[in-house]
């Protein structure tokens, strides 16, 4: 099927929801975004291509993306943890100017792992909003070393730097 953009399938976002929380554990962590409906709805309402989805031909997940367009000045709070993701996502507010945007998160189903899924995904989301917003920072906060493996294989396909928050373990 390809790449769709915030789907409306239910089971999907419940796929999605397990295997998010199963890997940042974001349930048990209110310092970052919780994967809850209301969350969704405002991934939603800033941008629609904040969640980004590779199916398979059976409509299976392959893999997401979920990435969040924000303002710098709260990045840069966020990069010097004055703030937490959860209250940068809460401070976010809808804009037809974004100049930040946020890798949030990146996961590949295992049987897909190794197979470019999450680069390609990332790199078609980035140049959606590249193309329509202003966009002259971009950061993410790797939980990995495949995650930022993954960031620096963003700046070789896209030609764009991301700039990486410290682990704060």
């Amino acid at each position: 099927m390809g790449i769709i953009f915030n789907p409306p399938d239910k089971e999907l976002m419940n796929t999605l929801v397990v295997a998010t929380d199963e890997i940042f554990h974001t349930e048990s962590d209110d310092t970052q975004i919780p994967a809850s409906q209301e969350s969704r709805e405002k991934f939603f309402a800033l941008d629609s291509h904040c969640l980004a989805v590779d199916v398979d031909d059976a409509g299976e997940p392959r893999g997401h993306v979920l990435l969040i367009p924000t303002q710098r000045a709260l990045v840069e709070r966020f990069l010097k943890s004055e703030i937490t993701e959860k209250e940068m996502f809460d401070l976010t507010q809808k804009s037809d100017s974004y100049d930040a945007l946020y890798l949030c998160s990146a996961l590949t189903m295992p049987k897909y792992r190794r197979r470019g899924v999450a680069l390609n995904l990332l790199t078609t989301t980035v140049e959606k909003f590249t193309s329509r917003y202003p966009i002259d920072l971009i950061f993410a906060w790797p939980y990995s070393d495949e995650g930022m493996k993954l960031g620096r294989a963003l700046e070789a396909s896209t030609g764009r730097k991301v700039v990486f928050k410290a682990s704060e373990a």
